[in-house]
């Protein structure tokens, strides 16, 4: 049986936390948007100090996290999620029926 996958987006503290905590019971995909940042993360397996569960990969693309996850949870400051969240919304309904999360100066909507 495969496993189901899960996204976050996001590669700070934050998102890092969650991913860790869901890495427990799911495979994580951990969307970080710089290269180096994410190369330095796959090499060491830490990010700011704190080791990564074993289950959560790295991915500097948002469409094999909109294509391989069944659920996204955006963890990244509201100004740059509304900023990318039309792009984000039309890469998650491309794909199916999982949940996106849309901002806009603090209001947040789910779109299922």
């Amino acid at each position: 049986m495969n496993e189901k996958t899960v996204g976050v987006i996001g590669a700070g503290s934050f998102g890092t936390a969650i991913a860790n905590l869901l890495g427990e019971n799911q495979r994580v995909l951990l969307y970080e948007r710089k290269t180096d940042v994410a190369e330095q993360i796959r090499q060491t397996r830490k990010v700011r100090g704190y080791d990564l569960h074993e289950r959560v990969e790295i991915s500097t693309s948002f469409e094999q996290v909109a294509k391989d996850c069944f659920l996204i949870f955006p963890a990244i400051p509201s100004l740059p999620l509304a900023r990318s969240s039309l792009c984000f919304v039309l890469l998650a309904c491309q794909h199916g029926p999982f949940a996106a999360v849309c901002t806009r100066h603090n209001h947040l909507a789910m779109h299922l």
